[in-house]
């Protein structure tokens, strides 16, 4: 046994006990007085009993600590249970969608989750509007805190009351003291962001704060009990002069009395009202009286030889690893050849999105945060932030040309959702209120293109420990800039739903936000979200606008709801609840007042118990009261659709009955036969469009209808595409031969993307996706790339496209969207009639300002593929805008001044396809080179550039702002756009010049170019159209004279030759290539 667990005794004072250790009493002469024999060294103080509780802390501690490792295995192990048996079967959950026991909900219910009183615990606890108190611990929290603190009381009255009085104070000296010092290991373990129990335990770092507090408040106490005892002692046995001698003349009693000084400090500045109105100079002062209080407390304990000297060295051993292991790891992730980057951009709501780019791979997980620096902005000191969301590194030019045609398929990445993912750029939201984050917000505010760089790095990832996988129903409730930890989630579920490698079938979103501004803080992630497989069979959103600024439409998106006002909590978990798959969890981030209103939902489920006589009635009475609220409830929702319903009916009624007038549509059949020669033969019907393949010829035929013609009931219409092995040599060729010079679609990402529409069933099929593959088909026979004598069938191809234009116009607005709409007008510009294109433009370029296309800011936190991927659509929407208001004579959409993009740089791009990827070694697209290869040029930039003088030739010279200015300005506006015009020429080889190209450049090329002098021709001659305006040469035209020919008429028919030559070199005359 142990030496301490002998029964308590006192040490007694003899004239002979000196301590061995330390330096007590080298300068303050106590011995020798009879009265002070109670104030120095461990005279009257019970050394057996002070480690008798202290062994029984220790005791207590480890008992918990086990206690929760078992608690923790035990849901671990169950959870993996789950995990492994929902994953064989994920469609069939109902044994794990009712509890199996009445203990642990219950347990849950009433204790674990409970708050301490009522509803309110994450809110705070204010007693006025100026003062914040913090928040109140939760039920099981306060009873935990409550028999901590009872145990320190007790052990300190548990004294032998029998002696003298000063022989008493001299033991609760001893008892508090070692109490004291004691519960400074567990306080200082407490606060470490690093500490080991959180991912043993998994208990939150937030409840481990919640602890490190109180456990310091009991210490404090403890330090002021243990030196009002030693000062008890010594004013009664000598008086205020011994006090001040001990104080001044003994270093053991002076460093303790600083020690003490410095905890009553750091209670008084840890109070909440101070905390939280300056926590940054807070935090700063409290680090320094830490240290303080450390060494006062160290130098007290080795002055006075002490036995609890060790303990102090578990206490800086836990320091010094804290701060150790946060450098190692900072340094380790942030400092490197390339160091880390911090973008700082404003975004609407007051809220910056920051955007950190690291120097080595981070590995992230949903729901884990950082605490952020930046040092010229807030010093030493950090703030922590969820992470947003994480970029997956960009592959390198080797693995991208290593990718197997097998993961092109799947159109997924190679790794599991489960893989150790890495990244090197992640992104969080910071929601401008006070102090740092306010400074941020409004600094980017005041930079030009409100955002700004600077050097920064962060610390982490801490927490992220929660695993959703083995729910078959998440309900993730954001309010806010909660949003951002629950974005994370929703990816990883949906991945792992996908690959099959979670339970996940229903993802529910609930995001509360006060103005519809906010959306713009996750667009591009959400964007990329609702691309996800699967994402419509799995996930729906509800957004809850609780300040709107004007009418709210709700859309006609199953998946993805608008509400005006707050939600009922209530009613959306009961209903979730109503229709769950499996287990289901309940995550919540918000303001403190919203968790909770989340928590005192009735979201736990009530398993049936065997209560009898009147509690059994009672119970029965209280159950068919919820269910008729919860059938009220049911029937309001019922009614709304119904109402949207009918809404819906009338507004699309006549154009039904329109259509069922016009034709009959039957359902599409598929047949695949096999002809006497041996040659397989695939045909399809479709509504007016028969397609039939033969040896991979295609042959249109007229209309099709089903059998029964007189059945007035609408059949379902299918998505009709030929083979797969069909249409992806078409796409290839147009992505290798069209694409590289106007750089309209990524080409890995559209290979992904036809590989995937022909993996799911027509059910699950995307229109958009449809639509785009049909506009790459037109696009490809428009330019004669699958033969000359095929070009009628784009028509056929972009009527197809047309004929879902709702879905791609109403619909979630993608880039892929765009890049349709942007397809069709390609398609459109050789109509006689511009009206059609003229209105698909103002579509396209309205939908390009919803997602920002225009603005760089929109991408600066994307990856650089993507980023480069938006402003080529951008530009390409742009090209066509400024060429149908030149040749309609209509003002473009486009405004010049709202444009913050960069142009593509003159860098050529080398793309080729190889095994069936295409390899996108440089960046830059937009080049086309002569037949030898010698000469280059950015086809793709010089049409931007003289789109930004076809832009000028409408607005200087016939806008009807430019009707309204006089002779002279309109001559020199004139002027100055002819010599841009020339300038542009100028820049063009002469290898690519029209009267030089026939020679020089591949038949592929001619097209190109022939639309491109066409236009510049057209330019050339609106601008001596101009000279009309010329009064000189009016009155000559009056008097029957013969005026002199325009200064550039001359050049306007040279070219007129040129362009006449260029295109009579193409191979069939179309009026395609000069619009």
């Amino acid at each position: 046994m142990s030496p301490h667990l002998f029964p308590r005794r006192a040490e007694l004072p003899t004239p002979d006990t000196k301590l061995k250790r330390g330096h007590l009493l080298h300068g303050w002469d106590a011995q020798g007085y009879d009265a002070l024999k109670f104030s120095w060294g461990l005279n009257g103080v019970e050394q057996d009993g002070n480690f008798l509780w202290v062994h029984t802390f220790v005791v207590i501690l480890g008992v918990c600590v086990v206690g929760l490792l078992v608690l923790r295995f035990s849901n671990m192990f169950y959870k993996h249970a789950r995990h492994l048996t929902v994953m064989s079967n994920p469609e069939r959950q109902e044994y794990w969608k009712h509890n199996r026991s009445r203990w642990w909900p219950w347990l849950n219910r009433h204790v674990l989750m409970a708050p301490l009183h009522k509803k309110k615990h994450n809110a705070t606890f204010q007693i006025s509007a100026a003062i914040d108190n913090g928040t109140l611990p939760g039920r099981w929290h306060f009873a935990m805190i409550v028999v901590y603190a009872a145990l320190n009381v007790a052990w300190c009255l548990c004294l032998d009351w029998s002696k003298e009085r000063a022989s008493v104070v001299a033991a609760l000296r001893g008892r508090s003291g070692t109490l004291a010092a004691l519960n400074l290991i567990p306080t200082v373990l407490f606060a470490l962001r690093n500490n080991p129990l959180i991912s043993i335990l998994q208990v939150s770092y937030d409840d481990f704060n919640l602890f490190h507090r109180w456990a310091a408040r009991i210490t404090i106490i403890e330090a002021i009990v243990h030196t009002a005892c030693w000062l008890s002692n010594t004013l009664e046995g000598d008086g205020a002069a011994a006090v001040a001698a001990g104080l001044r003349d003994e270093q053991s009693y002076t460093y303790g009395m600083v020690a003490t000084c410095a905890f009553i400090f750091l209670g008084i500045q840890a109070w909440s009202p101070f905390r939280h109105a300056f926590y940054e100079t807070f935090l700063g002062i409290h680090r320094i009286m830490v240290l303080i209080s450390f060494v006062g407390l160290y130098e007290h304990l080795v002055r006075h030889g002490l036995p609890q000297v060790p303990w102090m060295y578990i206490i800086f051993a836990f320091y010094i690893f804290e701060w150790v292991a946060r450098l190692t790891w900072a340094i380790y992730y942030n400092f490197g050849q390339k160091g880390c980057r911090v973008t700082v951009e404003a975004m609407p709501g007051e809220a910056c999105r920051v955007t950190i780019k690291l120097a080595r791979e981070w590995t992230p997980k949903p729901g884990c945060n950082v605490h952020l620096y930046i040092p010229r902005i807030m010093g030493p000191h950090s703030h922590p932030f969820s992470v947003a969301w994480a970029y997956p590194p960009s592959p390198s030019s080797k693995e991208h040309k290593e990718r197997s045609l097998s993961q092109l398929e799947g159109g997924l990445s190679p790794s599991s959702p489960h893989a150790i993912q890495r990244t090197r750029q992640i992104s969080l939201i910071c929601r401008a209120r006070t102090g740092f984050t306010r400074t941020i917000y409004e600094k980017a505010c005041e930079q030009p293109n409100k955002s700004f760089d600077a050097w920064g790095f962060i610390e982490g990832p801490y927490g992220g420990h929660h695993s959703l996988d083995s729910y078959g129903t998440c309900l993730l409730i954001a309010g806010g800039v909660g949003i951002t930890h629950q974005v994370m989630y929703i990816k990883h579920l949906l991945a792992g739903a996908h690959a099959g490698t979670t339970a996940t079938r229903r993802i529910l979103l609930v995001w509360s936000i006060p103005d519809s501004e906010s959306l713009e803080w996750i667009r591009p992630w959400m964007d990329e979200i609702l691309r996800m497989p699967s994402r419509k069979k799995h996930l729906r959103i509800k957004l809850f606008i609780t300040k709107p600024k004007g009418r709210i439409e709700s859309g006609s998106s199953e998946s993805v709801k608008l509400f005006a006002g707050r939600p009922n909590w209530k009613t959306l978990i009961a209903e979730e609840m109503t229709h769950r798959e499996g287990a289901m969890a309940v995550t919540c981030c918000g303001s403190g007042g919203l968790s909770d209103t989340v928590r005192a939902a009735d979201c736990t489920y009530k398993a049936p118990s065997r209560k009898s006589g009147q509690k059994r009635q009672q119970l029965a009475e209280g159950n068919n009261r919820d269910r008729l609220r919860h059938l009220e409830t049911l029937v309001e929702q019922l009614n709304e659709r119904v109402r949207i319903a009918e809404q819906h009916n009338k507004t699309q009624a006549p154009t039904q009955v329109q259509q069922r007038e016009e034709t009959q549509i039957g359902i599409t059949s598929l047949s695949i036969t096999t002809a006497s020669d041996g040659s397989s033969r695939y045909k399809e019907n479709s509504g007016n469009l028969a397609t039939e393949f033969t040896n991979g010829i295609l042959i249109l035929s007229g209309p099709t209808v089903s059998g029964d013609t007189n059945n007035s009931q609408k059949k379902p219409l299918s998505m009709p595409l030929p083979p797969r092995e069909h249409v992806l040599p078409i796409v290839q060729r147009f992505l290798e031969k069209s694409n590289t010079a106007l750089p309209l679609f990524h080409a890995d990402t559209l290979l992904r993307m036809v590989h995937r529409f022909y993996m799911f069933p027509s059910t699950q099929q995307d229109p958009v996706e449809w639509a785009a593959i049909n506009v790459n088909l037109a696009l490809a026979y428009r330019y004669g790339l699958v033969g000359s004598d095929n070009t009628h069938l784009s028509v056929e191809y972009l009527n197809r496209a047309e004929s879902v234009l709702s879905n791609i116009v109403l619909g979630d607005t993608q880039l892929l969207n765009i890049q349709v709409l942007i397809g069709m007008v390609l398609l459109l510009q050789a109509t006689p009639d511009l009206t059609q294109p003229l209105i698909m433009i103002a579509t396209t370029m309205r939908l390009a300002h919803k997602i920002r296309l225009h603005d760089r800011a929109a991408s600066a936190h994307l990856e650089t593929a993507i980023a480069r991927q938006r402003a080529n659509v951008f530009w390409i929407a742009y090209v066509l805008d400024k060429d149908l208001s030149m040749r309609s004579k209509q003002p473009s959409i486009q405004l010049d001044d709202d444009i913050d993009l960069d142009l593509p740089s003159f860098r050529i791009a080398d793309h080729r396809i190889r095994n069936t990827c295409i390899d996108d070694a440089s960046a830059i697209p937009g080049a086309i080179t002569t037949m030898d290869g010698t000469v280059e040029m950015n086809y793709f930039l010089t049409r931007i550039q003289l789109a930004v003088i076809e832009g000028g030739v409408y607005d200087y010279l016939y806008s009807t702002r430019s009707q309204k200015r006089s002779a002279e300005e309109r001559a020199h506006a004139l002027e100055s756009v002819s010599c841009a015009l020339e300038a542009w020429k100028a820049t063009i080889p002469f290898e690519f010049s029209a009267c030089m190209a026939p020679d020089t450049v591949s038949p592929d090329v001619l097209p190109l170019l022939g639309v491109l002098y066409s236009t510049s021709l057209a330019c050339t001659t609106l601008l001596n159209q101009a000279n009309a305006w010329n009064g000189q040469w009016i009155d000559c035209m009056r008097k029957y004279a013969i005026p002199a020919l325009p200064s550039r008429w001359e050049a306007v028919v040279e070219e007129a030759r040129d362009v006449a030559v260029l295109l009579g070199s193409l191979p069939t005359p179309d009026r395609w290539y000069f619009w």
